[in-house]
Protein backbone atom coordinates (compact mmCIF):
# COMPACT_ATOMS: atom_id res chain seq x y z
CA UNK A 1 0.00 0.00 0.00
CA UNK A 2 1.21 3.45 -0.97
CA UNK A 3 0.06 6.21 0.92
CA UNK A 4 1.20 9.69 -0.57
CA UNK A 5 0.41 12.37 2.06
CA UNK A 6 1.09 15.20 0.23
CA UNK A 7 -1.88 14.47 -2.20
CA UNK A 8 -4.01 17.15 -2.39
CA UNK A 9 -2.24 18.64 0.63
CA UNK A 10 -2.94 22.56 -1.38
CA UNK A 11 -6.89 21.78 -0.39
CA UNK A 12 -6.27 21.50 3.61
CA UNK A 13 -9.78 22.33 4.74
CA UNK A 14 -10.51 22.61 8.14
CA UNK A 15 -14.14 21.02 10.13
CA UNK A 16 -14.40 21.98 13.21
CA UNK A 17 -10.86 21.62 15.08
CA UNK A 18 -9.99 18.50 12.54
CA UNK A 19 -7.76 18.70 9.41
CA UNK A 20 -9.56 17.13 6.34
CA UNK A 21 -6.94 16.04 2.95
CA UNK A 22 -8.17 15.57 -0.11
CA UNK A 23 -7.59 12.12 -1.64
CA UNK A 24 -10.72 10.91 -3.13
CA UNK A 25 -9.00 7.69 -4.06
CA UNK A 26 -8.71 6.46 0.31
CA UNK A 27 -11.27 4.18 0.46
CA UNK A 28 -12.77 5.65 3.72
CA UNK A 29 -12.66 9.03 1.80
CA UNK A 30 -16.12 10.98 2.76
CA UNK A 31 -17.01 13.45 -0.18
CA UNK A 32 -13.28 13.05 -1.14
CA UNK A 33 -11.32 14.08 1.87
CA UNK A 34 -9.77 12.13 4.46
CA UNK A 35 -8.61 12.97 8.12
CA UNK A 36 -4.76 13.74 8.32
CA UNK A 37 -4.58 12.19 11.48
CA UNK A 38 -5.24 8.62 10.19
CA UNK A 39 -3.59 9.15 6.53
CA UNK A 40 -0.40 9.85 9.17
CA UNK A 41 -1.01 6.74 11.34
CA UNK A 42 -1.95 4.55 8.09
CA UNK A 43 1.50 5.38 6.50
CA UNK A 44 3.23 4.87 9.69
CA UNK A 45 1.66 1.33 9.80
CA UNK A 46 1.80 0.85 6.52
CA UNK A 47 -1.88 -0.15 6.19
CA UNK A 48 -5.40 0.93 6.11
CA UNK A 49 -6.73 1.78 9.49
CA UNK A 50 -10.17 -0.13 9.85
CA UNK A 51 -13.36 1.80 11.04
CA UNK A 52 -12.99 0.45 14.68
CA UNK A 53 -9.69 1.59 14.61
CA UNK A 54 -9.18 5.74 16.54
CA UNK A 55 -6.53 7.81 16.00
CA UNK A 56 -6.20 9.66 19.72
CA UNK A 57 -4.10 12.89 19.88
CA UNK A 58 -2.44 12.54 22.93
CA UNK A 59 -2.29 16.64 23.90
CA UNK A 60 -5.82 16.65 23.06
CA UNK A 61 -4.61 19.36 19.84
CA UNK A 62 -6.81 17.82 16.74
CA UNK A 63 -4.52 19.70 14.18
CA UNK A 64 -1.04 18.52 16.40
CA UNK A 65 -0.86 15.41 13.70
CA UNK A 66 2.91 14.57 14.39
CA UNK A 67 3.33 11.19 14.83
CA UNK A 68 4.61 11.38 18.35
CA UNK A 69 0.91 12.69 19.06
CA UNK A 70 -0.94 10.01 18.10
CA UNK A 71 -1.59 6.56 19.09
CA UNK A 72 -3.81 4.02 17.49
CA UNK A 73 -6.57 2.94 19.95
CA UNK A 74 -9.78 0.20 19.58
CA UNK A 75 -12.92 2.42 20.31
CA UNK A 76 -13.60 0.57 23.15
CA UNK A 77 -10.14 1.75 24.44
CA UNK A 78 -10.35 5.17 23.49
CA UNK A 79 -13.64 5.45 25.35
CA UNK A 80 -11.98 4.28 28.46
CA UNK A 81 -9.07 6.69 28.06
CA UNK A 82 -11.24 9.51 28.06
CA UNK A 83 -13.05 7.50 30.64
CA UNK A 84 -9.43 8.24 32.77
CA UNK A 85 -9.14 11.94 32.07
CA UNK A 86 -12.53 12.70 32.79
CA UNK A 87 -11.80 10.87 36.70
CA UNK A 88 -8.85 13.10 37.03
CA UNK A 89 -10.87 16.44 37.06
CA UNK A 90 -12.14 16.02 40.27
CA UNK A 91 -8.72 15.83 42.17
CA UNK A 92 -7.53 18.77 39.69
CA UNK A 93 -10.49 20.99 40.94
CA UNK A 94 -9.90 19.72 44.66
CA UNK A 95 -6.48 21.04 44.06
CA UNK A 96 -7.06 24.10 42.76
CA UNK A 97 -5.19 23.28 39.66
CA UNK A 98 -8.54 23.89 38.11
CA UNK A 99 -11.24 26.30 38.35
CA UNK A 100 -14.87 27.30 37.96
CA UNK A 101 -15.60 30.71 36.89
CA UNK A 102 -19.36 30.83 37.86
CA UNK A 103 -20.12 34.32 36.01
CA UNK A 104 -19.08 32.69 32.85
CA UNK A 105 -19.77 29.39 33.34
CA UNK A 106 -16.88 27.68 32.68
CA UNK A 107 -13.66 25.57 34.46
CA UNK A 108 -10.35 27.29 33.55
CA UNK A 109 -7.16 26.89 34.95
CA UNK A 110 -4.40 29.36 36.17
CA UNK A 111 -0.95 29.17 34.86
Amino acid sequence: MVINIQLGKEENTKVGMVINIHYPKHPCASSGYIKEHRLIMEKKLNRYLNKNEHVHHIDYNKTNNKINNLIVLSNSDHMKLVGNLYSLFPELIKDGIIKFDKRKKRYYYEK
